[in-house]
């Protein structure tokens, strides 16, 4: 199990070739635990940060645990980002948003159970201010994509909790690449705080041109992100 959730002894094989997609292919194999399991999960990295001294932390998650992937997928896509901000909004949008704020309640509610905070003898932990960034999956198509920073956007606009909206998965992805400088037109929504995964590409990995490509440049000026991780590709 560690060696499929892992790349412990990762060998390549005909239906498994490639390093990074055995990576990425984990999260969909520990999926159907995580998320049944918030409260745990943030118990275990909010006592980490207190046992570190850290006042506060961000964490990226799904709220909705897919809904709006789903919602996405059923009402199709528009060119007009207008037109389908508002379909999404009258076609579901709100009961995703609510879900994904109780699925927030019930995990810090087990998080604090878990830690005893609130009591005589709390954990370290409960001294860690938890804050959350959305998570959007680019390498969904685009209708999905968009749904998601939808739900993001309008939970972060509901529930301080959650402050950000965060791209995420492999950029070497296709849809990720393909549709790029879609995503990033996607983001113009005010108020709302962006961080991205960008500039992850490295030489090998995808075709010379998509290095010379300014992910990262394109996530700030265009995207509005404030904050980018890993950007290995600054180099080129």
């Amino acid at each position: 199990m560690i060696d499929t959730w892992s790349i412990r002894n990762f060998v390549p094989g005909p239906d498994d070739r490639d390093v990074r997609h055995h990576f990425f292919a984990a999260f969909g194999k520990f999926d159907p635990v995580t998320n049944g399991h918030w409260g745990e999960m943030f118990a275990e990295v909010v006592h980490r940060a207190g046992a570190q001294h850290e006042l506060y932390l961000e964490t990226m998650l799904t709220p909705d645990q897919g809904e709006a992937v789903k919602l996405g997928r059923e009402l199709g896509w528009n060119d007009d980002f207008s037109v389908m901000r508002q379909r999404l909004l009258a076609g579901g949008m709100t009961q995703v948003v609510a879900d994904g704020r109780k699925n927030l309640d019930v995990g810090e509610s087990k998080m604090g159970e878990i830690l005893k905070c609130g009591t005589a003898t709390p954990d370290m932990g409960c001294g860690v201010t938890l804050r959350f960034q959305n998570q959007v999956l680019r390498a969904f198509s685009k209708e999905e994509v968009f749904a998601q920073m939808v739900a993001g956007f309008e939970i972060a606009s509901a529930d301080p909790r959650v402050v950000a909206v965060n791209l995420v998965q492999s950029q070497d992805e296709y849809r990720a690449l393909h549709d790029f400088d879609l995503h990033m037109r996607m983001l113009d929504y005010p108020r709302v705080h962006i961080s991205s995964h960008a500039g992850e590409l490295t030489p090998g990995e995808v075709k010379p041109e998509e290095l010379l490509a300014s992910h990262i440049r394109e996530s700030i000026e265009v995207g509005h992100a404030e904050r980018i991780g890993h950007g290995l590709d600054v180099v080129y």
